[in-house]
C-alpha cells in the first residue's frame, strides 16, 4: 500500500507544483499582435530629389517588401504590412517594451550610409571601407561583440588608426567601457566613430551638445583593442551588459543585462547590415491597436491571467482531455497526466526563457506536445495490457512493458524533434513558435517518460493489493489466461478480429480524387492570381481618407468637426460614405530649423475606394459634386483655403502579406515530413519511411484542400494546422511500425515466406487499433473543444486541426500498411534493398541470445534422443 500512496503522492503533487506555478509562468510570457496590444507605424515615401512628386509605378510595393524582410530579420513573428495608396506603408506589430519598439521604427525606414571617423573627422566613407560588409555577432563570455569586416584594412590603419594614435599621445585615463574590460587606456577623444547618414555639418564636437548628431554616432571603437583576429581585416565593438545590470562578486551579470546586451548588438548588427533605400521614408505617426485575437494576461496592480476564451478553451480541454485518459486507462492514467502535464509546464518554461512569444502557432505547439506525451503514455500502457494478457503478472509484464516501450518512445521523441527543428529553418517567424515549443516538448517527454512514467508504474504494478484488481487498469480479469494450466493467449484487444485494411482502396480512390481536384484548383487559383481560400470579411481590402492639417492653422480641429462638417454632407456614389471610426494622430517634424506640429485624422472606411469614385458634398452652404478625391480637396480648401494648411488623401489600402505564408509553412511541414520519415526509414526500412511519408503528406494536403474546394472562408493561421496533422500521422505510424516489429520477431520462428510477414502488417494495425483510436478521439476533441470555445478567429484554424486528425488516422489505419507492402514488394522486382549494415557486436549478440534465451516463463525440457 505504501507504493499505491507513493504513487498518488507524487503524481498529485506534480500536479499541484504545476498548478500552482502556472500562473507565474503564464504571466511571464511574452505575446505577440495576437494576443497582446500592438502598436501602427504609419511611414510616407518621398523622391529625394521631388518631395511632392509622383513615385515611379511599384516603389510602395517595393519598400513594403523590403520593410517585411527586416520584420523577418528581426524575429517579429506577427505583423500586417499594408500600402495605403501610391506612398504609405503602414505596419502593425506588437512588442513587450517601448525600447523595443523604438528599434523596430528605427530599423524599417534606416537607409544608413556608414562611415568611420576620427574625432577630428578623418572619414572613410561607404564603400571605402565597408564594401561587400556584412556584420555579424560573436561572443566573448557574456559579452557580445559586434563584428565588422573592413575592404580596406590597410587604408583604414594608415588613415583612421594612425590619427586616433597620435590624437591620444601621451594621455591616459581610466574611464572607458567601448569593450569588455573594466578599463580603457584610450582617452574619449582618440576613439574611433561609426557615423551612420553623417553629414558634412556633423562633427565630433557637435555630437557633445547636440543629441541629434550624437544619435548618428552607431558604434565607437577603442583602436588599442579594436581588432577581432590577428589578421587584423575585422574590427569589433563589445557590448557590455555592465549597462543593463550589475556584476555580482564572480564578476557575473544577471541574465536579463546578457539578454538586454544581445538585443542591443544584434539592432546594431541589422542596422548595419540594412540594404540602403534609393527614396526617403519618414516615420509620420504610430496608432495604438488592440490584440487582434484578444488579450491573454491582465496588466492591473499586478500582471495575471486574463480569463480569456482561449484560456477557457486550453483549460476545459485539457480536463476533458486527461479525464479521457482516466477512463481509457484508469489507475495507470494518472501517471500519463503528471507526466504529460510536467513536459507542457517545462516545455513552456524553457519557451519563455528563450524569449518567444505566445501565438496561435505555439498553442498548436502545445496540442502536439500534449498529443505526443499520451502517445507515448498509451503506447506504454498498451503493452502492459497485451503481457497481461499473456498472463503474465503486473510486475513482470510492467518490466516487460517498460523494455518494449524504450525505443518507441525514443522514435516518438526523435521523430517530433526531427520534424520541428527543420521547420524551423524553412517556416518562417510564426513556425518558430510552433517548433521551439515542440523541440522543447519532445525532449521533456524523452526525459519524463522514460524516468517518470516508467518510475511511477513500477509503483503501481508493485503494489501488493493490486496484483488482483486488474479492473484499475483498464483489464479484463476473466480474459487473462492461467500459465499454470497451459491457457494460451485468446485476447489481444477489442479490435484484434477487424480488418481496418479492407476498404483500402475505397479510401485510397476517394483520397487520390480529392487530391487531384485539390492540386487542380489551387493551380488555376494560382494562375489566376486569385486567393486559393476564400477570405473572411474581416481580411477584405479596406480604405483611409487623411486629413493633414497644421495644428495651429487650421479650422479642422477635433474627430467632431471631420465627422459632423464634413463626412455628415458626403455622399459617395449616390449614398452617405460610410466609415467605421475617425481618429488623430499627431507629428512634430523640423521644418527649416522650426518644430511644426501636424494633426493627422484618419478615416477609416469599410471597403476600398480610390478618390475616383463619383461624389457630391452638400451642407447648405456649400455645394461640390465630381470624384471623391476632388470633392475632398474642395471641402478643405474652402475650410481654410490654404493647401499649404491642410489636404487630404484618398488611400485605397492594400494588405500586403497574410501571416502565416502558406507557401512556407506548405514547405516546412513537406521537408520536416522527409527529414523525420528518413529516420523511420533507417530504424524500420525504406518502404515503411515511406509510406508514413505519404499517409502525413496526404492527410496534411486534404485537410487544406477540403477548405480550398469547400470554398468556407477562413483566415491565415489555418495553414498552421498541418503542422500537427503531418506530426500526429507520424506518431500513428510509430505506433504501428512499432507493433509490427513486434510481432515479426515474436513470431520469427514461423516465418517462411514474405507473404507471411506482409500479413503481420494488417495484424499490427488491428492491434494497435484501441490506443490509436483513443489518442484520435482525444486530440480530435481538443481540436472541437477549442472550435466551440476558443475566439472565433481561431474557429476555422481548429476545425482543419480536427479534420486533419481524424484524416490521419483514417489514413494510418486503412493506407500506411498495404502501401508499405507494396512499395516493398516493387522494391524487391527492381532489385533494391536498402539495408543498414549490422555490426560485429550485434550479430555476436543476436547469436548469443539465438544460443540461450532468456524468459521469466516455464521452458520446455529436451533431452537429447527422447524422441527417437
Amino acid at each position: 500500500m505504501r507504493r499505491l500512496i507513493a504513487y498518488i503522492t507524487l503524481s498529485v503533487a506534480v500536479l499541484l507544483g504545476i498548478a500552482i506555478n502556472a500562473g507565474t509562468v503564464v504571466t511571464k510570457s511574452n505575446a505577440n499582435l495576437e494576443f497582446s496590444d500592438g502598436k501602427q507605424f504609419v511611414y510616407r515615401i518621398s523622391d529625394p530629389e521631388d518631395e511632392t512628386g509622383p513615385l515611379p509605378t511599384g516603389t510602395v510595393d517595393d519598400i513594403a517588401q523590403t520593410m517585411i524582410s527586416r520584420l523577418e530579420t528581426a524575429g517579429v513573428n506577427k505583423y500586417n504590412v499594408e500600402t495605403e495608396g501610391e506612398n504609405q506603408v503602414r505596419v502593425t506589430l506588437a512588442e513587450n517594451s517601448s525600447t523595443a519598439y523604438d528599434r523596430i521604427k528605427e530599423y524599417l525606414a534606416y537607409n544608413g550610409v556608414f562611415s568611420i571617423c576620427t574625432t577630428k573627422d578623418t572619414c572613410a566613407v561607404g564603400d571605402e571601407m565597408f564594401k561587400d560588409s556584412t556584420a555579424r555577432i560573436e561572443y566573448n563570455g557574456q559579452y557580445p561583440v559586434v563584428v565588422i569586416p573592413l575592404s580596406d584594412p590597410t587604408k583604414f590603419v594608415e588613415q583612421i588608426v594612425s590619427e586616433a594614435q597620435t590624437i591620444q599621445g601621451d594621455s591616459t585615463t581610466t574611464t572607458g567601457n567601448y569593450d569588455n574590460s573594466t578599463t580603457s587606456s584610450t582617452t574619449a577623444d582618440a576613439m574611433i566613430l561609426l557615423w551612420a547618414n553623417k553629414s558634412e555639418s556633423d562633427t565630433y564636437e557637435a555630437s557633445l551638445t547636440d543629441t541629434k548628431i550624437a544619435d548618428k554616432i552607431l558604434l565607437k571603437f577603442d583602436y588599442t583593442r579594436i581588432w577581432f583576429s590577428n589578421a587584423k581585416t575585422e574590427i569589433c565593438s563589445a557590448v557590455s551588459p555592465a549597462q543593463f545590470g550589475t556584476a555580482d562578486k564572480n564578476n557575473k551579470y544577471p541574465v536579463s543585462a546578457v539578454t538586454q546586451a544581445n538585443d542591443l548588438a544584434a539592432h546594431y548588427v541589422r542596422l548595419f547590415n540594412a540594404s540602403a533605400l534609393s527614396f526617403n521614408v519618414d516615420f509620420l505617426f504610430e496608432v495604438a491597436v488592440t490584440a487582434e485575437v484578444e488579450s491573454l494576461i491582465s496588466l492591473n496592480r499586478h500582471a495575471t491571467i486574463a480569463f480569456s476564451r482561449t484560456m477557457l478553451a486550453i483549460l476545459i480541454g485539457l480536463l476533458i482531455v486527461f479525464a479521457g485518459v482516466i477512463v481509457f486507462y484508469r489507475l495507470s492514467g494518472l501517471a500519463a497526466i503528471a507526466t504529460t502535464s510536467l513536459s507542457l509546464f517545462v516545455a513552456l518554461i524553457f519557451y519563455n526563457l528563450v524569449g518567444m512569444e505566445i501565438t496561435g502557432a505555439a498553442i498548436i505547439g502545445m496540442l502536439a506536445v500534449v498529443a505526443l506525451g499520451i502517445a507515448s503514455a498509451f503506447l506504454y500502457f498498451s503493452k502492459l495490457k497485451n503481457e497481461v494478457y499473456k498472463g503474465r503478472g503486473l510486475k513482470k509484464a510492467n518490466n516487460e512493458a517498460s523494455k518494449r516501450s524504450l525505443w518507441p518512445t525514443i522514435d516518438l521523441s526523435v521523430v517530433a524533434f526531427l520534424f520541428s527543428l527543420v521547420a524551423y529553418f524553412l517556416g518562417g517567424p510564426m513556425v518558430k513558435c510552433f517548433s521551439i515549443m515542440v523541440v522543447f516538448g519532445s525532449l521533456a517527454n524523452l526525459l519524463f517518460v522514460l524516468t517518470g512514467l516508467k518510475g511511477l508504474m513500477w509503483l503501481l504494478t508493485n503494489t501488493v493489493e493490486l496484483q488482483d484488481k486488474l479492473h484499475l487498469f483498464g483489464i479484463d480479469k476473466t480474459k487473462v489466461p492461467n500459465n499454470l494450466n497451459e491457457e494460451k493467449q485468446n485476447y489481444f484487444g477489442r479490435f484484434a478480429e477487424v480488418d481496418f485494411t479492407k476498404k483500402a482502396s475505397k479510401v485510397a480512390l476517394g483520397a487520390s480524387i480529392v487530391t487531384v481536384a485539390g492540386v487542380a484548383l489551387m493551380l488555376i487559383l494560382g494562375l489566376t492570381g486569385k486567393s486559393i481560400f476564400a477570405s473572411t470579411p474581416s481580411s477584405v481590402d479596406n480604405g483611409r481618407i487623411y486629413f493633414e492639417v497644421l495644428a495651429d492653422r487650421s479650422d479642422i480641429d477635433s474627430t467632431a468637426y471631420v465627422e459632423d462638417k464634413i463626412l455628415a454632407h458626403l455622399t459617395v456614389d449616390g449614398a452617405p460614405i460610410v466609415y467605421t471610426t475617425v481618429s488623430l494622430s499627431e507629428m512634430t517634424k523640423t521644418v527649416e530649423e522650426v518644430a511644426v506640429d501636424y494633426r493627422f485624422y484618419v478615416v477609416e472606411l469599410d471597403k476600398k475606394l480610390t478618390g475616383d469614385e463619383p461624389a457630391v458634398f452638400d451642407d447648405t452652404v456649400h455645394s461640390y459634386n465630381g470624384t471623391l478625391s476632388e470633392v475632398l480637396n474642395d471641402i478643405v480648401f474652402g475650410i481654410d483655403a490654404d493647401t499649404d494648411v491642410s489636404t487630404v488623401s484618398v488611400k485605397p489600402v492594400t494588405s500586403l502579406i497574410s501571416q502565416p505564408n502558406i507557401a512556407k509553412v506548405a514547405l516546412a511541414v513537406s521537408i520536416g515530413l522527409i527529414a523525420a520519415s528518413f529516420y523511420l526509414f533507417l530504424r524500420y526500412r525504406l518502404s515503411r519511411g515511406l509510406a508514413a511519408l505519404a499517409v502525413a503528406a496526404l492527410s496534411s494536403f486534404i485537410t487544406l484542400a477540403f477548405f480550398a474546394l469547400t470554398r468556407i472562408p477562413v483566415t491565415a493561421p489555418i495553414s498552421l494546422s498541418i503542422l500537427l496533422v503531418g506530426l500526429f500521422a507520424l506518431i500513428l505510424s510509430v505506433i504501428i511500425f512499432n507493433k509490427e516489429r513486434e510481432l515479426i520477431k515474436d513470431e520469427k520462428d514461423k516465418i517462411k515466406a514474405k507473404e507471411i510477414v506482409n500479413s503481420l502488417g494488417v495484424k499490427s494495425v488491428a492491434l494497435t487499433a484501441t490506443p490509436v483510436l483513443a489518442l484520435t478521439f482525444l486530440v480530435a476533441y481538443f481540436g472541437i473543444n477549442f472550435f466551440g470555445f476558443g475566439p472565433s478567429a481561431y474557429a476555422t484554424m481548429f476545425a482543419a486541426v480536427t479534420l486533419g486528425i481524424v484524416l490521419s488516422a483514417l489514413f494510418a489505419t486503412s493506407l500506411l500498411m498495404p502501401m508499405s507492402v507494396a512499395l516493398a514488394k516493387l522494391f524487391g522486382k527492381i532489385g533494391i534493398n536498402f539495408k543498414l549494415p549490422e555490426s560485429r557486436r550485434g550479430r555476436a549478440r543476436s547469436e548469443k541470445k539465438a544460443a540461450k534465451v532468456k524468459t521469466g516463463e516455464p521452458q520446455e525440457a529436451v533431452f537429447i534422443g527422447i524422441n527417437d
